[in-house]
């Protein structure tokens, strides 16, 4: 994952809701070992869509699909023999592509998907707007914009300063 990189989760709906409502925020360990559940067709949607939105690339660990540059933008499914386990979502906030946003955005309408985002657990409705909202306040975009304060912030302190 480079600095510049939003990342985000496409995750299913039931995951964050609690009582029928959505939840704002969630951690990885709320997500840990939630099984997507897709049909068949729903996989085969899945990977079609994202043919049409970015190209694939060559995988370099089993269990892992790539689509996309994973310098800039790209999409990640780790999946095992069953399951998909994880869709990883990585937007390069140095270049915000409308095309691509509101085409994930779609494709996790399909699939009854929202976003949460790495940096915070923002659980993001799968539209544009409030994409964009959170990858504006993101720590990628503060360190495109103030790369020496973020890498100061993300050093650890030497000999306990």
């Amino acid at each position: 994952m480079a600095l510049w990189q939003f990342v985000f989760d496409l995750v299913p709906a039931f995951a964050v809701t609690n009582a029928e409502v959505y939840v704002v925020r969630t951690d990885r360990n709320q997500l840990n070992g939630v099984k997507f559940g897709f049909a068949l067709q729903d996989t085969n949607l899945l990977y079609a869509r994202l043919n049409q939105l970015l190209p694939e690339k060559q995988s370099w660990a089993d269990g892992l699909r790539i689509w996309g540059d994973e310098r800039a933008h790209d999409i990640q499914v780790h999946f095992d023999a069953c399951w998909i386990e994880l869709v990883q979502c990585r937007l390069d906030v140095r270049d915000p592509t409308p095309t691509l946003m509101n085409g994930v955005c779609a494709l996790a309408r399909d699939l009854s998907c929202v976003f949460v985002a790495r940096d915070g657990g923002a659980v993001i409705q799968p539209c544009y707007e409030p994409l964009l909202r959170v990858m504006m306040q993101s720590r990628a975009i503060r360190f495109v914009n103030d790369p020496t304060t973020v890498l100061r912030e993300a050093k650890p302190p030497l000999n306990g300063d």
